[in-house]
């Protein structure tokens, strides 16, 4: 059951890294072919293009306009599913059901270690009275001067007497796992209670240093000062046309 979480675990990291790699591949080319077109930096492929250079091609503007509308709409969708994708509070909720999920099965899995070690205990205790009584067998045997019927007699007893130590290593073993196990349950039901009690504190810290970072992103030099420079740009293209 461990090998398939761990590989379930595995496949979802995964999927959504190639789901992240891929969303990041879009965005870096709509990025580099948006930097193109408006600065121009493309070459022209022979004279005639340069001649034409300086005729505006008013189609070719409004289909460029166009596509970076599209554009700037797909960025704001794509960053819209991450903050969602990413969600903290789903997030730790998601973790907090995982945590539970575990701990039932180490709750089972402890009950099913106690109920063997419980059999194998019962299974030793029949084993040793069987023993016990060879063994009483065999005294009585000599005291009625029967030899052979109390040499058969003890070899019952050495029989079970064997079969009684195997089955005391069994409980021997049966009871270190069932100590393991009562271990691990109090550890993961400490986790959980820590998880628990941490979760709004988490959620908390995580809405204020999401606030943080976008405060300083409006305020950074790629998005904000962006965004203001476009207003320039429109303004000058206005009092151009003026």
């Amino acid at each position: 059951m461990r090998e398939l979480r761990c590989l379930d675990l595995s496949l979802f990291i995964s999927l959504n890294t190639l789901k992240y790699w891929t969303i990041g591949v879009i965005l870096c080319w709509m990025e580099l072919y948006s930097g193109i077109v408006l600065t121009g930096e493309s070459q022209p492929r022979n004279r005639d293009e340069t001649a034409g250079k300086n005729q505006p091609d008013r189609k070719g503007v409004d289909s460029m306009s166009v596509f970076l509308r599209v554009t700037d709409i797909f960025k704001a969708n794509v960053n819209d599913m991450l903050d969602r994708m990413e969600d903290p509070e789903k997030m730790v909720k998601q973790m907090i059901i995982e945590m539970e999920e575990a701990l039932v099965k180490a709750t089972s899995g402890l009950a099913k270690a106690m109920a063997n070690e419980q059999n194998l205990r019962k299974q030793q205790t029949v084993l040793t009275n069987q023993s016990r009584q060879w063994e009483e067998k065999a005294t009585l045997a000599v005291k009625s001067g029967k030899t052979d019927l109390a040499r058969q007699a003890l070899s019952k007893k050495v029989i079970y007497d064997g079969q009684v130590q195997q089955y005391q290593a069994m409980v021997t073993q049966a009871s270190n796992t069932t100590s393991q196990l009562r271990m691990q349950l109090d550890t993961l039901k400490g986790k959980l209670d820590e998880a628990r009690m941490k979760q709004s504190t988490l959620v908390a810290r995580s809405q204020t240093a999401k606030t943080q970072k976008e405060f300083s992103t409006i305020l950074g030099t790629n998005v904000g000062q962006g965004a203001f420079a476009k207003f320039d740009k429109m303004e000058k293209k206005i009092e151009g046309m003026e």
